[in-house]
């Protein structure tokens, strides 16, 4: 029971992570400096809690440890980065099914890596979900230009977040939630902000709006959401985690409709029927 509550919880946290959706309607500046402000207020909200535990266990940060906490925070902030820019270069329909190719990045990784093999009902699991979350994105006609940058860098973020997820099962074994974050925000915060330097994007000048809409991508979807995620693989492989995710499609359109009076599509209904089916499957069949 105490695994099936673990992977409830995580099911959770994707929902605050698909209030993003619902913050992105609301702003008007870059999207890498709202990832900027977004990580900044991350690792202001949770900074008293990680001092503390820095002093508790200082002795568990090996140079090995910041490696892999500066690679996640790196792989975070570039996951972000490459996902609003794919959106906006190619279209949010390829954008939303090429970033969801981490639901087969990750499992890739920890066979390669680690030797950890799924089960073949698992596998299916994922592919369902992979099936639904299709349906969905075909469901959107957006168009953009530069089509193929878009799609390239829509894959390069499923890379980044699958490595980010693996980097995060590692810290975890020797760190708390609170003391893993705290530095992968802090290493992701640096990370955005030399590309917001090297995007050459203005410092100042945003309204209130803006950063209202930061901060609540930062409370609700990254500390209440990447974070609770963060805890949960310490207790469930990264492959179910990755898939959990597939389903944050369907929640933001269920906000959207509550709040916004967004009437999903039959495209978005199908596939978030599937998706779930899809999720709850996995939950079954993953250890």
């Amino acid at each position: 029971m105490s695994l099936l509550r673990e992977k409830l919880i995580i099911c959770l946290a994707v929902v605050g992570i698909s209030l993003s959706g619902i913050f992105a309607k609301l702003y008007d500046a870059p999207s890498m400096y709202i990832v900027l402000m977004r990580l900044l207020f991350s690792t202001l909200l949770i900074s008293v809690p990680y001092v503390i535990s820095l002093k508790k266990e200082r002795e568990c940060f090996s140079p090995r440890i910041v490696g892999y906490t500066a690679l996640a925070g790196t792989m975070l902030a570039l996951h972000f980065f490459c996902f609003f820019e794919s959106v906006r270069l190619a279209s949010v329909a390829s954008g939303t099914l090429l970033i969801n190719t981490s639901v087969f990045f990750v499992p890739a990784i920890m066979f390669i890596a680690f030797g950890e093999r799924l089960s073949a009902k698992a596998i299916f699991g994922i592919a369902l979900s992979f099936v639904g979350s299709a349906i969905i994105a075909m469901g959107d006609s957006a168009a953009g230009s530069n089509v193929l940058l878009g799609d390239v860098l829509a894959i390069f973020g499923a890379l980044c977040e699958a490595v980010y997820m693996i980097m995060g099962m590692l810290c975890r074994r020797r760190l708390s939630t609170t003391a893993y974050t705290g530095s992968v925000y802090s290493f992701a915060t640096i990370a955005a902000f030399i590309l917001v330097m090297l995007l050459d994007i203005p410092l100042t000048g945003y309204g209130v709006i803006d950063y209202g809409s930061a901060l609540g991508m930062a409370l609700f979807c990254t500390v209440m959401g990447h974070s609770v995620l963060s805890r949960g693989l310490k207790f469930v492989s990264p492959s179910f985690v990755s898939t959990s995710k597939l389903a944050e499609p369907v929640y933001a359109a269920i906000i959207a409709l509550f709040l916004f009076a967004e009437v999903p599509s039959v495209s978005t209904v199908v596939g978030g029927v599937i998706i779930i089916a899809g999720v709850l499957w996995t939950m079954k069949y993953q250890n």
